[in-house]
């Protein structure tokens, strides 16, 4: 099976790049033969793999065009990035999997309202190659868009509440991955049947330094607790709470505020109000994106991940991911995906969204908590990072292609569109018996598994408010 991994953010600073290779890795590793396709010429130096290779939509191009798209580029901006570079990596992904016969396109930066012309494009030309695609966000919640309103520009808006209305009508074309179960109620409620919940795996670290030599490369201090807070400074993400939490506070540990600041995110940090007081030689600000050593070493360094999100947001979060990775513990906040992990597998502490004395009292908490109570969240970390592995993720990945392809093949329900005649045969070879397993394959991705469907039972009796999320 071969597939192209289209990936429209590469181009855009952060964990893009490094995403779209190990998630491509993982479907590698179970059987699949990967392009990931994004617009820059090359991906930052990333590890091989017989299985994956990156093309780009530049290929071919001559030196003279790639200096006109290149001085647009500067001139746009944003406006580039959100509009023009990702419908051209979209819909150069649909005519390369066409001409290749690759067997699923996969977009793992889905936008909504750029990809439906496109799929509606390709249909018209006869391009009917199976399209799944990962939402990789909720395009803001009802909810937290009336908070969003003032710490982001119009467009920015605008974009979210048209991607939130045309996500609706995506199933009608391709299948939809969630990362949980509360996105794929609140945006895929009346199309169950071609919307899957296939969770991030958790990635297995190049390397992991002990807590004393991550200090001690970093020069952060060796005999204090340090709790981090990492990713771009957001109104969405809270660092304003976080620094009105620790107002009132003794300075008894260390806070890491690592992340980019400025343009379409917060100025800064919020940090300089803390100058000239007890707080200000233990808060560490990096205010910029870090290279993913850099990354390693402040999550081995610390001892909690804060994640003091304001409320709507749904998914998993990197930031949860990545203290699982690294055994951490978390002090997060109690709402969707982010509260069910941490209560549920015991990952740390709790509080209310948006509640500044909840965090505090969290904090409190946390400052206080004796070696051994790290040391089991650590435990608990690695059995979940087990459990919901990179590999285990691409073979759940495989399984929903093989579906996908078996229903596009020869049963054709659900407005899915049969594949042309010219290629049936290749087609119907290359998959084998996938006909016969279909209907078992689709049943078996298109809900939870058992184990998951018992966790969000008791979550539901345990917290009735996050069963009541999905409809909020």
């Amino acid at each position: 099976m071969k597939i192209v991994h289209a990936s429209p953010l590469l181009a855009y600073q952060g964990h893009f790049a490094h995403e779209a290779w190990t998630k491509s890795v993982a479907m590698a590793e179970a059987g699949v033969t990967v392009t990931i396709l994004g617009f820059p010429e090359t991906l930052p130096e990333l590890p091989e793999h017989p299985r994956v290779r990156y093309a780009s939509v530049q290929d071919g191009w001559s030196a003279a065009k790639k200096a006109r798209i290149q001085a647009m580029r500067q001139t746009w901006g944003n406006w580039w990035l959100f509009l023009v570079e990702i419908w051209w990596v979209q819909w150069h992904a649909l005519r390369r999997a066409a001409r290749e016969r690759a067997d699923v396109v996969y977009f793992s930066e889905t936008e909504p309202w750029l990809l439906i012309p496109a799929l509606l494009a390709a249909k018209l030309l006869g391009r009917r190659t199976p399209v799944v695609g990962f939402i990789p966000y909720t395009f803001f919640h009802s909810e937290s868009a009336k908070r969003y309103k003032q710490s982001l520009n119009t467009t920015t808006l605008v974009r979210g509440r048209i991607n939130y209305w045309a996500a609706r009508w995506l199933p009608l074309g391709m299948d939809i991955v969630c990362d949980g179960e509360p996105a794929r109620h609140y945006l895929f409620r009346y199309r169950m049947d071609r919307t899957h919940v296939i969770h991030e795996g958790f990635e297995k670290p190049t390397r992991i330094w002990t807590r004393a030599e991550a200090r001690a490369c970093l020069g952060l201090p060796a005999g204090r607790r340090i709790a981090l807070l990492f990713g771009v400074a957001s109104f969405a993400k809270g660092s304003d709470l976080l620094m009105q939490a620790i107002a009132t506070l003794p300075a008894e540990f260390d806070i890491c505020l690592v992340g980019k600041v400025g343009g379409e995110h917060q100025s800064d940090w919020g940090a300089d109000r803390y100058r000239s007081t007890a707080w200000e030689t233990h808060l560490h600000v990096v205010s910029r994106f870090v290279t993913e050593e850099e990354k390693g070493l402040y999550f081995s360094a610390c001892d909690a991940v804060v994640v003091p999100y304001r409320y709507g947001f749904m998914m998993t979060s990197g930031q949860v991911r990545n203290a699982v990775t690294y055994g951490k513990a978390l002090i997060a906040c109690d709402q969707f995906e982010i509260g069910r992990y941490t209560r549920e597998f015991g990952l740390g502490l709790l509080f209310e969204p948006e509640d500044v004395a909840a965090l505090r009292q969290a904090l409190i908490s946390f400052a206080g908590r004796p070696d051994a109570w790290f040391d089991e969240v650590a435990a608990r970390c690695r059995a979940l990072a087990e459990e919901e592995s990179m590999l285990n993720m691409g073979r759940r990945y495989r399984e929903l292609f093989e579906a996908v392809i078996a229903k596009t093949l020869g049963l054709n329900f659900g407005g899915t569109t049969s594949v042309s005649s010219e290629n049936w045969e290749e087609r119907e070879e290359r998959t084998g018996q996938l006909v016969l397993r279909s209907e078992a394959l689709l049943r078996r991705v298109a809900s939870p598994s058992l184990q998951q469907a018992k966790r969000m039972r008791n979550d539901s009796q345990t917290r009735p408010s996050a069963g009541d999320n999905y409809e909020r």
